[in-house]
């Protein structure tokens, strides 16, 4: 099984810079790039491949643990790679309104997956969570076969 986190960098100023500093040599990548947001990538969410250690839980921790204590690290399990990973979280960026417009879907933000539980179908929450086999954070825990 391979191990991820999502951090939402918005949370703190200067949290890209610090994770990547603490992230070298994983896998990790802002869920923005190549995306229309890419420009505000130092304030968004960030996948994270975590290896055998995790020189990032101390980090993580004060990062949570401080300030506002708002929620920013989502942890998941699944047997899937990196890229696949990333590709499937980037395709669950973007939203179509019933006008059709596009908008921003932010499950990155634990306060907000905790609410959409709540507001997605059975079939859109499965087809969220399909790659994992926990989806976890400080306010909840997901499963693809919880509906």
């Amino acid at each position: 099984m391979n191990r991820y986190l999502i951090v939402d960098c918005g949370v703190r100023p200067g949290a890209a810079r610090t994770l990547r500093f603490y992230a070298e040599g994983m896998p990790h990548r802002s869920l923005f790039d190549g995306q229309p947001e890419q420009a505000h990538a130092d304030v968004g969410p960030w996948l994270v491949q975590l290896g055998d250690g995790n020189p990032l839980h101390g980090w993580l921790n004060a990062l949570e643990g401080t300030g506002a204590r708002v929620p920013c690290v989502t942890q998941l399990v699944t047997e899937q790679s990196f890229n696949s990973v990333f590709s499937h979280l980037q395709e669950q960026l973007e939203l179509r309104l019933a006008d059709g417009t596009a908008a921003l879907l932010r499950f990155y933000d634990p306060r907000v997956m905790k609410r959409l539980q709540r507001i997605l179908t059975p079939v859109q929450s499965a087809c969220l969570l399909a790659p994992f086999h926990e989806w976890s954070t400080q306010v909840g825990r997901y499963s693809r076969n919880a509906n």
